[in-house]
């Protein structure tokens, strides 16, 4: 029995392609129970093949967006535009790259390495044509997507829980739960306390000591 499930997008740099696209990634598992689904044991809300998705565009995406077709689309905030099904599920921490095409986009945005080849399949891309240089760099990105992957699979790179703090920086958890490591040259381990860290903070996931320690010394 399918589920539906409800995305919000607020990021324009990642809405509009994938929507030009025909396709969207999300994070798996982002839900949370209602109070009802809480008393119940059989409720189980990770996306599945099969399963609804209803993607619904925020402001920032109402007002940045430059796609003609979808402006005239997307005509308030928050707006149902597309219903989509799950067609496929990575079982893996999400991989990104930050691609500016000479913008200055969110800090948090990310496209997935999975999107970038067909990323240069667009004609535009927020409005702008892609240069020779951004090719360029997609094609590198690609390469670097790939190396990546294989670390992954040949387990030269294990993720750990991650967090970002109101400061804006990067820790990872350490071996003890009270303390996290800062992602500064030395990899400090720290008390969560002393640093504005906790579980409550959104989940992220990241390489662990062992897979950055090489280039962290």
């Amino acid at each position: 029995m399918s589920q539906d499930f409800v995305i919000f997008s607020n990021t324009a740099e990642e809405y509009e392609p994938f929507i030009k696209h025909d396709v969207f990634y999300w994070p798996r598992s982002q839900a949370t129970k209602t109070e009802y689904q809480r008393k119940l044991e059989d409720v189980f809300i990770h996306e599945k093949q099969g399963d609804h998705v209803f993607i619904v565009a925020g402001a920032r995406v109402k007002n940045q967006i430059k796609e003609d077709s979808l402006r005239q689309r997307v005509t308030s905030s928050p707006m149902l535009t597309h219903v989509a099904k799950v067609e496929a599920i990575y079982n893996r921490p999400v991989l990104g790259y930050r691609y500016t095409h000479g913008r200055n986009p969110d800090p948090n945005f990310m496209l997935p390495f999975d999107f970038l080849e067909d990323l240069k399949l667009l004609d535009t891309y927020m409005g702008k044509p892609f240069t020779i240089e951004n090719l360029a760099e997609i094609d590198s990105a690609i390469e670097f997507g790939r190396i990546i992957q294989t670390l992954i699979e040949e387990g030269a790179i294990m993720f750990v829980r991650a967090f970002v703090n109101s400061d804006k920086k990067l820790f990872i958890q350490s071996n003890h739960e009270d303390t996290v490591i800062q992602l500064v040259t030395g990899l400090p381990e720290v008390e969560k306390g002393e640093v504005g860290v906790s579980n409550r903070l959104v989940y992220r996931e990241f390489p662990d000591r062992s897979s950055l320690q090489t280039n962290y010394r």
